[in-house]
């Protein structure tokens, strides 16, 4: 089965929808870090699952749009490279997790299967968003670093202290919509 990746009315509603609860999730802030970055209502969710169902292309497509959106929402702006590091890469690594599974690869795994592949989705998906982001608290932000603390040091924890929880809710809230992943699975087979 080949990617669902077709830029027609129904991939454009279904982008669209998704960058639309993205974005307002991503209001919801349980916790702001002081120089950027969050921990949200499961903001990255609708993004790491519509790259599931529509696959890496189209997840990449609007994962991206998506840090086009956070951009808008909060800019901060430094230089071009930052730019790109910070948003349309960080965030359109989310797409990335259509790699990892596909619809058409669900049914034919059991279900421990079904969950290791799901983590490994958004493993990769905010992995790469963090890995953007550490890069750039490293060349951009380390001038924040505590004084003797290496700015490679200083990004990892600051980045990973609220990326690693806003793994864990993503997972969390993926996991508890399984039950319903199988039929959505199926319908989007149909379809």
């Amino acid at each position: 089965m080949k990617s669902k990746f077709k830029l027609n009315p129904r991939f454009l509603a279904e982008g669209g929808m998704v960058l639309a609860l993205s974005s307002g999730l991503s209001m919801v802030k349980l916790f702001s870090a002081p120089y950027g970055g969050s921990v949200t209502a499961a903001s990255m969710v609708p993004i790491l699952l519509f790259s599931i169902f529509r696959g890496p292309k189209g997840g990449l497509l609007v994962a991206v749009l998506y840090g086009m959106l956070q951009f808008i929402l909060g800019p901060i702006f430094l230089t071009p490279f930052q730019f790109l590091l910070d948003f349309p890469l960080a965030f359109g690594s989310l797409g990335l997790a259509g790699l990892v599974l596909s619809p058409h690869l669900w049914e034919d795994l059991n279900r421990v299967q079904q969950i290791v592949r799901l983590i490994g989705a958004v493993c990769l998906g905010i992995g790469g968003r963090l890995l953007c982001h550490y890069f750039a608290g490293v060349v951009f932000w380390g001038h924040y670093a505590p004084a003797g603390m290496s700015p490679w040091v200083y990004s990892l924890i600051y980045n990973g202290s609220y990326l690693s929880i806003e793994f864990l809710i993503s997972v969390l809230v993926i996991w508890l919509l399984i039950p319903r992943f199988s039929d959505l699975i199926k319908r989007s087979r149909i379809e």
